[in-house]
């Protein structure tokens, strides 16, 4: 039953998230895998009487929350490891966070002012083991000219998101192809 409700509370923190709470984007440094977290309910029940349905529309709100964080993460800044740390902390694995930390210039993020990584966009989500889902999705970009819903570029992804026993959280992302201006 708890999980049947999952999706909602998701929907729910994924609104408030995306309001805002008053806080600069670097200031969440006491987050933790929030979203992950109720996402994946108990550990318990994660495999008792969870539904494929319940689980993609959780994989799908951990995908499109990390994506609306790219653009707080500033690549070339020289706060890029605590950005990297705050702004995908409640969405990535611990292992994901340490390898983009080590190399952050294989991080997700923004590069340039703009155009700027504004959302990621899924287009499939196929289950690939026990608790483990595969998305591929592009990341869409934007600058100042572009009208709600339009992109400039976008460049297609695949990333991994694994239930770790309390968190749903993405293990594995890469690039699959290039970047691409939309015209």
């Amino acid at each position: 039953m708890l999980r049947k409700v999952i999706p909602a509370l998701l929907i729910a923190v994924a609104l408030l998230a995306a309001c805002g709470s008053g806080e600069s984007a670097d200031d969440n440094s006491g987050d933790t895998n929030q979203i992950g977290q109720i996402s994946g309910g108990d550990a318990d029940s994660a495999s008792s009487d969870t539904t494929g349905d319940d689980e993609e529309a959780a994989v799908r709100l951990i995908v499109e929350g990390f994506g609306q964080r790219m653009q707080n993460v500033e690549l070339l800044s020289g706060e890029v490891q605590s950005q990297i740390r705050n702004q995908y902390g409640p969405f990535a694995s611990s292992d994901m966070i340490e390898q983009w930390l080590e190399e952050p210039s294989r991080a997700p993020g923004r590069e340039v002012s703009s155009p700027w990584p504004a959302r990621i966009e899924i287009y499939t989500i196929e289950p690939e083991g026990e608790d483990t889902y595969r998305v591929h999705a592009w990341v869409k970009y934007v600058d100042a000219e572009d009208g709600p819903g339009e992109a400039s570029a976008e460049q297609p992804i695949s990333l991994l998101v694994s239930y770790n026993g309390n968190a749903w959280v993405i293990v594995n992302y890469a690039t699959t192809g290039a970047y691409t201006p939309v015209e």
